[in-house]
């Protein structure tokens, strides 16, 4: 499973289900450069600015869809780390991102939503889901 999966879940679980609207979904990351698995270290996938921009796409899509008129949603993602593992390669000049069951994707964020200016709902959400090749 992509990144998209597990993040489309926990917004899911922080939202109320509501119409496509004008609204707003700020995401901040915290220490990029310090998440546990977001980048390519082996030449084998993304560099950490392509995934930091789809994970902030996919927050903004999920949010236009479920957001109410007026609704306000803080995202500020804590860690990502991405499904499988890196592995160097002594045979190719780039490595290969092998993906299991054993190697989820996981992401632990904090969200903020705001209705109509007041508080709505937060916490602090960590995500493991299964991946299946």
């Amino acid at each position: 499973m992509r990144p998209r999966g597990a993040a489309a879940a926990l917004l899911a679980a922080a939202l109320a289900a509501g119409p496509a609207a004008a609204q707003q979904v700020t995401v901040r990351y915290v220490a990029p450069e310090r998440f546990t698995d977001a980048e390519n270290r082996y030449g084998s996938g993304q560099t950490l600015r392509t995934t930091l921009a789809e994970m902030t796409r996919i927050f903004e899509e999920a949010g236009a869809r479920r957001l109410l008129p007026g609704d306000d949603l803080a995202v500020t993602v804590l860690d990502i780390d991405l499904a499988g593992f890196e592995r160097p390669s002594f045979s190719a000049p780039q490595g290969v991102r092998v993906v299991t069951d054993a190697g989820p994707p996981r992401i632990r964020l904090a969200y903020r939503l705001r209705r109509g200016g007041r508080a709505a709902a937060q916490g602090r959400r960590r995500s493991r889901t299964s991946t299946s090749c």
